[in-house]
């Protein structure tokens, strides 16, 4: 475990977050049977404190009939990162949506703009604030 840590401390936590959920250490190792990988690798364990660096507005959004990230799991991080004196944070929760409704193919103008637009104004209030 040492040497994986020592590993992993030189490489951007998305590229450390890619390696150790796509199975990239080979099937022996997963959620179930190595834990501690996957805690590294998670953000919900990784939050600094404030006092050691404030992360940048936030913006959670979720599609409401989402199986594999839940509301339920990301309104939990966000309450964490909130505790953690983590703010600014949003949260858009689309409804009747699932899981990657940007990629909506053949509906893309039906699914994905609404969302994009959510994403559009949350930039604009930290780039062109008042």
């Amino acid at each position: 475990m040492k040497r994986l840590v020592k590993i992993l401390l030189g490489i951007p936590i998305v590229l450390v977050i890619l390696i150790l959920t796509r199975g990239m250490f080979g099937e022996a190792i997963n959620p179930q049977v190595n834990p501690e990988y996957y805690k590294i690798a998670s953000p919900y364990y990784n939050i600094p404190d404030t006092s050691a660096y404030k992360l940048p507005p936030l913006l959670f959004t979720v599609g409401e009939n989402d199986p594999l990230v839940s509301p339920g799991s990301v309104r939990e991080f966000i309450a964490k990162l909130e505790n953690m004196g983590q703010r600014p944070i949003e949260y858009w929760e689309y409804p009747g949506q699932s899981h990657a409704f940007l990629d909506a193919g053949d509906h893309f103008e039906e699914k994905a703009i609404p969302a994009l637009e959510v994403m559009v104004e949350f930039l604009d209030k930290i780039f062109y604030p008042g």
